[in-house]
């Protein structure tokens, strides 16, 4: 196995290879997230490895779309949890 392809980089669809597959999978989780009204679960999915991974991974234009999407999914989180309280 070559260096420069990675064992694990396999088991990767396709689309997480690329920048904008990476913007999609992170946006999907921080949005579902939301939904759920999870605020907890946003703030431990944004410390974790897998979320640093993907973030690093992007171009600086598509991190701040994640930053953006994030700072939308935290207002929708805490106002979901506000309504149910």
């Amino acid at each position: 196995m070559s260096k420069f392809f990675p064992r694990d980089a396999r088991a990767r669809p396709l689309e997480m290879t690329k920048p904008r597959g990476c913007l999609r999978v992170l946006t999907a989780k921080l949005m579902r997230l939301a939904r759920e009204g999870n605020v907890e679960g946003i703030r431990a999915y944004v410390r974790s490895d897998s979320f640093l991974a993907d973030f690093t991974g992007l171009d600086p234009g598509r991190r701040q779309s994640v930053m953006r999407c994030y700072a939308k999914a935290a207002t929708l989180c805490e106002a979901k949890r506000s309504c149910i309280s």
